[in-house]
């Protein structure tokens, strides 16, 4: 089995350059669980943070997930597949979308520094 994955880092300013600052704004993000537009249709969402015990700094690292997912627009044109035309207001009646149901969902993980503010995170990973 081949494993095929590439990674990349940001570093992330603000004006108050002090760890914990950065630490808390990673935190907060986390918790307001908001969904961010990446492009188009592709959103994304930090999930499942933690700190990271094994590295020794004054402000411990963070690690987490990001997922990224497909935000389907209901009230979009739809193509009816089986008239070759548009979907008809009673053809997206019949539609139910949870909304705490994603398509076209990928994980990604990633590990945050705060002392050096460096997110390094998983660009890709295939099994």
């Amino acid at each position: 089995m081949e494993l095929k994955t590439s990674a990349g880092a940001l570093n992330i300013t603000m004006a108050n350059h002090q760890s914990t600052e950065y630490k808390n704004l990673f935190v907060k993000a986390f918790k307001l669980k908001k969904q961010i537009n990446i492009r188009g249709t592709t959103w994304g969402l930090l999930c499942a943070q933690s700190p990271v015990k094994d590295i020794k700094a004054k402000v411990p690292a963070l690690s987490g997930d990001i997922f990224k997912f497909t935000q389907i627009k209901e009230d979009a044109e739809w193509l009816n597949l089986d008239t070759s035309d548009f979907a008809t207001d009673a053809d997206k009646a019949e539609l139910n979308l949870p909304e705490n149901l994603k398509p076209n969902s990928t994980r990604f993980t990633y590990i945050f520094f705060p002392e050096s503010h460096t997110l390094v995170y998983e660009a890709y990973c295939k099994v």
